[in-house]
């Protein structure tokens, strides 16, 4: 009888920790972010990328300094890409995050209809007050939905595109101003915190299951 309950037992540990394993495996988080100043935004890139993160989504803001011009989108897509790759597989993540660059933040709201769950970063407690909707999205079913995170650049993003984002079904989730991106951005996008996905390198359109 104690061999049958110990076998029980163990049987319900590996039932609960494969359902948290699938849990984990089928989110997919997608961060945008208007490009940063000199190189932080190739440091932020493999990060996230290290961190599982399926998507990139790269927007022109009111407050960004470092604005991609149309002619040079095409050459900074393939030096993302090519970065992103090399942080995948030195990293051995399981996932390549897609790029994407879009011009404008109606562009990007554009872009996030097919997403479950929308988020914006913003500094002020009062338009959130104690974080309660992010409490409510880390307590939610994650289970094969897709979120989308957006933060503003090293200035921020200003009143009038938090009230748009919120205006188009974005919840706002406090940031505190002390957190110096890119290293506050991957923290938050954390896929241990909101979710991430499990087989071999591929592009984050599929996933490649093993075996």
């Amino acid at each position: 009888e104690h061999s049958t309950h110990k076998h029980t037992h163990k049987q319900h540990i590996h039932a609960t920790y494969t359902h948290i394993q699938t849990k984990i495996k089928l989110t997919k988080i997608t961060v945008a972010i208007p490009p940063l100043k000199n190189d932080k935004i190739e440091y932020l890139m493999q990060k996230l990328t290290e961190l599982g993160v399926s998507n990139i989504v790269l927007f022109n803001s009111e407050r960004n300094v470092a604005k991609v011009k149309k002619d040079k989108v095409d050459s900074k897509l393939n030096r993302w890409n090519k970065i992103v790759k090399e942080a995948a597989e030195q990293s051995k993540r399981n996932i390549i995050p897609d790029i994407t660059y879009v011009d404008s933040l109606k562009d990007l709201i554009a872009f996030s209809e097919k997403f479950d769950h929308k988020v914006v970063a913003y500094e002020k407690e009062s338009v959130n007050e104690e974080n309660i909707n992010l409490k409510n999205l880390l307590h939610s079913d994650l289970s094969n939905k897709e979120v989308i995170a957006v933060f503003g650049s090293e200035g921020g993003l200003s009143e009038q595109e938090v009230d748009f984002l919120t205006e188009n079904k974005f919840d706002v989730h406090l940031k505190k101003k002390s957190n110096i991106l890119p290293g506050a951005v991957a923290h938050t996008c954390n896929p241990r915190t909101l979710g991430g996905r499990g087989g071999r390198i591929t592009r984050s359109g599929d996933r490649d299951h093993p075996g």
